[in-house]
């Protein structure tokens, strides 16, 4: 039996629930504010906000290694699986070391999630997809890329970064690693 659709489906959901982690962090974190508040500010206070998005990316950072994983055997692809399986350490990382811990090692997951994610939306446009669904996966590969050079050309002073804010930044980041990962997901449910 091919164990990619299981894979693709543990992407899949592990990218849905922490998609609607984020959102349901967002409404019980009183006074967040999505252009100004970085995303991992959900997971640093003592209260609900902190319990669903730190345990949502966790989840995702496990289906991640799981599909992974299967990656690695089923496709033989070990650049992509290895990108996937990175990644997921890093959101893991984020989950469990939040901003109120150990602070480097949180931003060094979330640097991990951020570029190996993004690189993984890149490499699957030419090893997984063909056009014009890869042009499309490329581009918003390279947005999020992008979009990591952004966020650090503005942290230093802290500004409102062209006017998105620093959380709508961050956004430009994680959304389209997360819409590629529902996407890519569904996609090896359905071909393989």
């Amino acid at each position: 039996m091919n164990d990619v659709p299981k894979a693709g489906l543990a992407l899949m959901s592990g990218a849905i629930i922490f998609l609607f982690g984020i959102m349901f962090a967002e409404f019980t974190f009183e006074d967040y504010s999505v252009p100004q508040n970085m995303i991992s500010d959900l997971g640093a206070n003592r209260d609900l906000s902190a319990a669903i998005f730190n345990s949502t990316i966790i989840i995702f950072g496990v289906s991640a290694l799981y599909a992974a994983n299967i990656f690695r055997r089923a496709l033989k692809d070990h650049i992509f699986s290895l990108l996937i399986f990175l990644a997921g350490t890093g959101a893991i990382i984020v989950g469990v070391f939040n901003v109120d811990s150990v602070l480097i090692v949180h931003y060094f997951g979330a640097l991990m999630s951020f570029i190996l994610g993004a690189t993984a939306i890149i490499y699957s446009a030419k090893s997984i997809y063909k056009p014009p669904l890869s042009y499309l996966w490329t581009i918003l590969g390279i947005l999020s890329l992008l979009s990591i050079v952004l966020l650090f050309t503005c942290w230093p002073s802290n500004n409102n970064c062209f006017r998105l804010g620093l959380g709508a930044v961050e956004r430009l980041i994680v959304y389209p690693i997360i819409i590629w990962a529902i996407a890519t997901g569904s996609y090896l449910v359905a071909t393989k």
